[in-house]
């Protein structure tokens, strides 16, 4: 596989469902629209310290050249400053699978899965590798797993289907989200299965499988069927899935998503969000970093064609609506957003009608 100079690899590699009768290939939508889907981390960046000091390398006596990611495997410490959250989290579930050897297949879950599809995260990635205790009868059998287990923690659940994706196996995509639903916090858990319909790695039908197979009285369960009202393939990044989940804790009206903008001079793309309040149109515009990204090695003038092409399209968009826009600071605080959106008449209603009736995958 073809890499790129920052190490890592140029696609993500053909990932199958693992079971006995079947196999379908994990491949990139055509149809997506939106920022175009993170690299995987490459595993062959991570060294087994074993391997260096056969090389005359001691990595414990060269802490600025050599980063411990996990007992054992170690990673060049300026490519593990290089790495975003989610790819040094991903390092350490490779490092642990690495490390690990089992009777029974070792099989990564809930934030873990998350990183290796390289699914976005609103909180901090957490410290522990998660893993499956035994994926097929959902047992704790955690002796059977040999080497060491710091740093790990173990997710007792059944998984009859497997997913192999860059030498690991993962619980499939709509299993993962919804695992997220029922033991993280929502606002990851939307970010993630946004993310996933978006890309059109699982289906609505799929969570809804996954969600229906949860028992009664289960842990998380409430959260996962709300999670599945929730859940929108239209939303372009986990900034966009956290806001909308702010509109609903604030029972604001419900917006359309990627609202398709069109004037005299004709269609000039979308916007974040939409919203139609008695006769006035509001458009909603989430400024996150993603959206004026601009390739460094373009330079400084294709930043300001960036950001000029940004300004003409709100001037169009201000000649036919009011534009409402926020980042981050916003999106994570529910006071400020409210202040926000209620400066631009969007405001709480007696009724929420964000899904009536709400459906409940049975």
């Amino acid at each position: 596989m073809a890499r790129r100079r920052d190490g890592l690899s140029t696609g993500y590699p053909q990932a199958y469902w693992w079971t006995h009768d079947r196999t379908t290939v994990l491949r990139d939508s055509d149809n997506m629209f939106g920022p175009p889907i993170p690299l995987p981390f490459d595993p062959s960046l991570l060294r087994l310290g074993r391997d260096l000091r056969a090389r005359g390398i001691e990595p414990c006596a060269l802490p600025t050249e050599w980063f411990r990611v996990r007992r054992g495997v170690w990673i060049a410490t300026v490519v593990w400053q290089e790495l975003t959250p989610e790819y040094q989290h991903a390092a350490r579930v490779h490092a642990a699978a690495m490390t690990l050897t089992s009777k029974v297949p070792l099989a990564f879950a809930r934030a873990s899965a998350a990183a290796v599809l390289v699914l976005p995260r609103i909180s901090p990635w957490p410290t522990r590798v998660q893993i499956l205790g035994d994926p097929w009868n959902g047992a704790d059998n955690g002796h059977r797993h040999r080497g060491s287990r710091a740093g790990m923690s173990r997710c007792i659940g059944a998984c009859d289907r497997l997913m192999s994706l860059n030498g690991l196996l993962i619980t499939p995509v709509a299993r993962t989200v919804v695992d997220l639903a029922r033991s993280d916090r929502l606002d990851n858990a939307l970010a993630a299965g946004d993310q996933a319909l978006r890309r059109e790695w699982c289906s609505r039908d799929e969570i809804a499988e996954e969600v229906a197979a949860i028992p009664r009285r289960a842990r998380g369960r409430k959260q996962a069927q709300l999670f599945f009202n929730l859940v929108d393939g239209a939303a372009h990044t986990a900034g966009e899935s956290l806001s909308r989940l702010g509109m609903f804790r604030l029972n604001v009206p419900k917006p359309i998503l990627q609202y398709p903008l069109e004037d005299a001079d004709g269609a000039f793309g979308f916007a974040d969000f939409g919203w139609r309040i008695g006769a006035d149109l509001i458009i909603g515009e989430f400024d996150g970093k993603v959206k004026y990204a601009v390739d460094p090695e373009l330079g400084p003038k294709a930043a300001q064609e960036a950001l000029w092409r940004e300004k003409q399209r709100e001037d169009r968009i201000r000649r036919q609506a009011d534009v409402v826009r926020w980042g981050m600071k916003e999106a994570t605080d529910l006071r400020l957003l409210a202040q926000r959106l209620a400066e631009h008449g969007i405001l709480p209603t007696a009724h929420n009608t964000w899904f009536d009736p709400p459906a409940h995958p049975e």
